[in-house]
């Protein structure tokens, strides 16, 4: 078994199954890939490995939750190239889309949006219009109390299919309030050095353990947080290795 030492590991696809009652009949299956806490610039050759795995995955749309640089003091510059690159290799039919992280300074997004993604601060974006209509909703970091989901929500209708894009799962409580359909998160990176028999020493999310990594559901909101393919200190991954998901989505 892979223990996730240092960087050198293979960056490992997971996929889920998602069954999920209100999603349209017309989008099922919805192949969603799920990526987040890149923190772009920390390790060499970081960049062309994490590209050659998000490249190698069909989906129908690409979700990043944020913390794409390894500092807050970035210009950016790292992350317009990475994310440039990744938008000239894959074109999925419902676009490419992000939220910020607390790593991410504004002038670093918007030279994300510059590089061709859509990203969200506390807004929506209609995926596909029917009978539920689809959306997209996106809120600012969690981490640092920029959230606000009523906002992002203020023209979505309420019987949308909605999927929820926060870079931390601390936004749960909020979504399962809402009725948010499906939530997708980062920032715990699944804590980033995990025990047997423990699990994570450090998550940094206010709600329990058992929501910082993996497939869960709070109320009846499904949820999804990532562990991610970047770190921060200490630059040690342990029962923790890196990983990009794929979601498949279907109606239940």
């Amino acid at each position: 078994m892979a223990l996730g030492l240092g960087f050198n590991q293979p960056i490992r696809v997971r996929r889920f199954a998602v069954p999920l009652a209100g999603l349209p009949e017309a989008l099922s299956p919805f192949r969603v890939l799920h990526f987040s806490d890149t923190h772009l610039g920390g390790r060499p050759n970081q960049e062309n490995r994490l590209l050659d795995v998000l490249s190698s995955v069909e989906a129908d749309l690409l979700a990043f939750t944020g913390d794409a640089l390894y500092s807050y003091e970035t210009d950016g510059t790292v992350a317009l190239r990475f994310f440039r690159r990744l938008a000239e290799r894959v074109e999925p039919r419902f676009g490419l889309h992000l939220v910020r992280g607390n790593h991410d300074n504004r002038p670093a997004v918007a030279r994300m949006r510059q590089a061709g993604f859509s990203v969200l601060v506390n807004e929506s974006r209609l995926l596909q219009d029917g009978s539920p209509p689809v959306y997209l909703v996106g809120v600012d970091d969690p981490r640092w109390g920029f959230d606000d989901l009523q906002l992002a929500l203020t023209r979505v209708p309420n019987d949308a299919f909605t999927m929820l894009l926060a870079h931390s799962p601390d936004v749960l409580p909020d979504a399962a309030k809402h009725g948010i359909d499906i939530a997708l998160a980062g920032h715990t990176h699944g804590g980033q050095i995990r025990l047997p028999w423990v699990g994570a020493l450090v998550t940094r999310t206010r709600i329990d353990q058992r929501y910082a990594w993996g497939l869960n559901r709070y109320g009846d909101t499904v949820s999804h947080t990532t562990c991610g393919t970047g770190c921060s200190f200490p630059p040690i991954r342990l029962l923790c290795p890196q990983e990009v998901v794929l979601l498949e989505l279907t109606r239940a």
